[in-house]
């Protein structure tokens, strides 16, 4: 393993995952893209869980360690621990990290920190490095279209075969269907931007 990735263990244990020790979770998102890119997370480090009974016991622990929660939203639990803003994400549960970054939606997203790994897609480090927006997956298009406005505030770029993918899940949802899996709605109708990362 090479020395950036066990920095990177090192940093998130030592942040967070030391302190979860007993339950299986992993860091994936923003917060590793900052990390790699920045040196730090700049945003809250969002935690994932194989199931809810692991993200129940990593709540507990939590509470148990005195940290105070200062969100709930029902898609997870948002926790001040120290100087940093931790999240606990109860909204999507994977079987695995590779399993978390194959759902988002940029590739500068997609990757992930144990306590024994670093998992991340194939042009994650080029991408970032380019700050080039790559489509990985669209599960939610709505949420991935609107992040893609802050991407470009931050300095992000997506080409236009990136753009005409979006446009075209977008197109595919049928908003007349409350049922779908790939969007979801306030109590008035109107349509909610969701995301997993």
């Amino acid at each position: 393993m090479n020395e950036q990735f066990e920095n990177a263990i090192s940093y998130f244990k030592k942040t967070i995952l030391d302190e979860l020790e007993d339950i299986k979770c992993w860091v994936a998102g923003g917060a590793v893209r900052d990390y790699f890119s920045l040196g730090y997370p700049k945003s809250d480090i969002d935690i994932f869980f194989p199931d809810e009974e692991q993200y129940n016991a990593a709540d507990s622990k939590l509470k148990d360690n005195g940290h105070k929660c200062v969100v709930d939203n029902g898609s997870g639990k948002m926790y001040k621990v120290k100087t940093r803003l931790i999240h606990i994400v109860k909204s999507h549960f994977f079987d695995s990290p590779i399993a978390t970054i194959g759902s988002f939606d940029f590739t500068v997203c997609c990757a992930s920190v144990s306590r024994g790994d670093v998992e991340h897609v194939g042009t994650f480090f080029q991408d970032l490095a380019r700050r080039r927006l790559v489509i990985n997956a669209l599960p939610f298009p709505l949420s991935t279209m609107q992040r893609l406005q802050k991407y470009i505030k931050k300095g992000y770029w997506i080409c236009n075969g990136g753009l005409l993918r979006i446009a075209k899940a977008i197109k595919e949802i049928d908003f007349e269907d409350k049922k779908q899996n790939n969007i979801a709605f306030y109590p008035d109708g109107s349509p909610k931007f969701i995301r997993i990362d």
